[in-house]
């Protein structure tokens, strides 16, 4: 039998797997909560019982090159609060909507924004 396993208080999808349908309710952990059928928890999360699509990110960047001199600034706004916010691995908790930064090397960066319930968003940008 194909399960999910989700966070009965957001409707984060936490794994899915297969099982016996006698395990069926042994799945999941305290505060956890079993449907059955298979999901991806990249794309869906479970809303009143029904596995749902995330919705696209609000998230916009305002340009996709920049100097690397420390004063040309990124923003990103129109961020879900709280959303976490990767830049080349660092992690940053952003809970007022914007992000910005600057930097001092050329290269490329990448960001991630995630923030459930949305698709994760990337951005590359160019520091010359």
């Amino acid at each position: 039998m194909n399960y999910t396993v989700y966070k009965l208080s957001s409707g984060e999808i936490r794994w899915s797997g297969a099982c016996p349908e006698r395990d069926f309710y042994l799945q999941g952990e305290e505060g956890d909560f079993v449907i059955e059928g298979l999901t991806n928890n990249s794309i869906q999360y479970v809303l009143n019982g029904v596995i749902v699509n995330k919705s696209e990110n609000p998230a916009a960047i305002d340009k996709s090159t920049m100097l690397a001199n420390s004063n040309d600034i990124v923003t990103i706004s129109n961020l879900p609060n709280p959303t976490r916010v990767i830049l080349n691995g660092i992690s940053y908790m952003v809970t007022d909507s914007v992000f910005t930064f600057s930097v001092d090397t050329p290269g490329e960066y990448r960001i991630r924004c995630n923030s459930f319930p949305y698709l994760s968003k990337e951005f590359t940008i160019y520091a010359n």
